[in-house]
């Protein structure tokens, strides 16, 4: 149906399109984003990372920014981001209110925090840096991520029983975010800014801190990449998405032959 046509793609950054261990290869989606901005298919970001960091990595890769992509930044796991220039009042607003949420989440959570992940040091599950408070939430990084997802499998349970708390993970980095403004939530809310239906926007991700717009049966289109964690393929293929069977880019480029097969080069 015309209204359940994808009209937004929200694409997380890392191990989704960027490759460290081959940046250059980002380039294969050039023609993509250039294809779908034609198309009226507004293409953008919802990472982990600052909009000042996003931007820099593509500069270095050779991707002009915003010449067509991203037309749009959810940045630091939650934070809605023009290109360019100051967020709009209705995105300030979102803004205001979850740094106010990640303030309350220091004081009321942090210590807990604190105290397992030193609990988990004593058994020989040594993390990398301290928990420090940050844009996105609560973090603290370990060696690897096999390290990581051992301390998230131990943490989870304590951190659940705080409804405002929402334990993640990306790679190494063990984090907590505020639960009202995840990811999910604030891909939601941009399309509510846009008036989409949420079936109109695609998101594509690969790990944990991507699980609430992925998962969460929020009711976006989803797609994973063939790398991403085992349960986010799971919970993609239960919510209906599409799994790539090609890693990063690759399978990106696959994710966009699935969805928009008509769409002019």
């Amino acid at each position: 149906m015309e209204s359940h046509r994808i009209k937004l793609v929200a694409l997380d950054f890392d191990l989704t399109i960027y490759d460290y261990a081959d940046p250059p290869a980002i380039q294969i989606l050039r023609e993509w984003f250039i294809r779908l901005d034609r198309a009226g298919v507004a293409c953008g970001l919802c990472s982990g990372r600052s909009r000042k960091s996003l931007r820099q990595v593509l500069g270095e890769v050779g991707i002009e920014w915003n010449a067509p992509f991203p037309r749009f930044v959810i940045a630091d796991e939650g934070y809605l981001m023009p290109t360019e220039g100051e967020p709009s009042v209705e995105m300030e607003q979102w803004n205001r209110l979850r740094t106010e949420a990640v303030e309350q989440l220091a004081q009321q959570v942090q210590p807990i925090f604190e105290r397992e992940v030193a609990a988990l040091a004593d058994k020989g599950l040594q993390a990398t840096a301290p928990v420090s408070p940050g844009p996105a939430g609560l973090a603290t990084t370990y060696e690897n991520p096999p390290e990581a997802w051992k301390a998230f499998k131990r943490i989870q349970p304590i951190i659940a029983r705080y409804e405002d708390a929402y334990l993640s993970l990306n790679h190494h980095i063990l984090m907590i975010v505020p639960r009202q403004f995840t990811k999910g939530t604030a891909l939601a809310e941009l399309g509510r800014l846009r008036s989409l239906a949420l079936p109109q926007i695609l998101a594509v991700g690969d790990n944990l801190n991507d699980r609430t717009m992925l998962c969460d049966r929020l009711g976006f289109t989803v797609a994973t990449v063939a790398n991403a964690d085992p349960l986010i393929r799971r919970g993609v293929r239960a919510a209906g998405g599409f799994v790539a069977s090609k890693k990063i880019a690759a399978g990106v480029c696959e994710i966009f032959a699935h969805h928009f097969p008509q769409t002019p080069s």
